[in-house]
Formats: structure tokens, sequence, C-alpha cells
């Protein structure tokens, strides 16, 4: 999972340099699967990240998967990256 704030420059006229604010968290979760998977780009729901130990970390209630790579190589296993974003409930 990554997470960046949007930068927002609030530079006025008698500035010296530039200068910013952060903007609003800007979340995206990326996770990668071996072999291939049925899930299409646009299709909603949660993501959570569970660990063998029972524990989570994080979920994301409302996501929408808005990227979808595949790849492999000769002899070798398929992997699936899938990327969610949030969407509106």
């Amino acid at each position: 999972m990554s997470e960046s704030g949007a930068e927002v420059d609030v530079t006025g006229c008698a500035d010296t340099f530039k200068t910013y604010k952060s903007g609003i968290p800007d979340e995206t979760v990326t996770f990668t699967i071996v072999g291939g998977s049925a899930l299409a780009i646009g299709t909603e729901g949660a993501v959570t990240v569970a660990w063998n130990d029972g524990g989570t970390d994080g979920t994301l209630t409302n996501g929408v998967i808005v990227g979808k790579e595949t790849s492999g190589s000769m002899d070798g296993e398929i992997l699936t990256a899938i990327t969610v974003r949030p969407t509106a409930a």
C-alpha cells in the first residue's frame, strides 16, 4: 500500500521560494497473486491485508480495480498485479 498527499502550491506574490501544503491523501493498494485472476477493471469491493498469523493491516472499505497486469516467463509462474484505488460508496 502506498499513500501520498497531493502538493498544494500556496506561494504568495511576496514569497522568495515556493511554499506548499499537503493535500488530501492519495491511496493506492497494489497486490500480486500467483496465477491469473478473473477480477476485472471496474470491479468494486473491500481490500484487507490479512496475514497468516491472523493479523490484518488496514482495510480499504470502498475500492475499485483500476489496473491489472499479468506476466510470466517460459516455464515460470504466472503473476498478476492488481491495483485498487478508493471509490465512492
